[in-house]
């Protein structure tokens, strides 16, 4: 290897993960049937991360609707907190005062936080995790 010049790349160990508590990690009652009959009746969300400039980060956390696929509500942050998604759903129900769609998202730490079950019970969504 010395005589090629070829040297082992050693990459950084992850971090370990503390599992989501089960008390507020919901059923997959979606069950990977994305079509709507109507609007509002199902939303997704998630946060995804956006690399830009010299190792900058932001991060974009949006809720669609899957009847037609539009964006119910979005939010761009540069931290990946449990703001950043509580602030995309007070807005979608800013949006859509009344509706109780039933909302799919992963099983991230901020859909199994207790501020998100809080929301849950304030809104009235259905909550459903993959």
């Amino acid at each position: 290897m010395r005589a090629l010049g070829l040297k082992a790349i050693i990459r950084k160990k992850r971090p370990h993960y503390v599992k989501a508590s089960e008390i507020h990690v919901a059923e997959n009652v979606m069950n990977r049937n994305f079509k709507a009959n109507a609007p509002n009746s199902k939303w997704s969300t998630d946060v995804t991360e956006l690399k830009y400039g010299n190792g900058r980060k932001a991060y974009l956390s949006a809720i669609i609707d899957v009847y037609d696929n539009s964006i119910v509500s979005w939010v761009l942050s540069h931290s990946n907190n449990n703001k950043l998604v509580m602030d995309t759903l007070k807005k979608a129900y800013e949006k859509n005062p009344g509706v109780t769609p039933l909302l799919q998202s992963d099983r991230g730490f901020q859909y199994t936080s207790h501020e998100y079950n809080r929301l849950h019970i304030k809104y009235g969504f259905m909550k459903s995790c993959i």
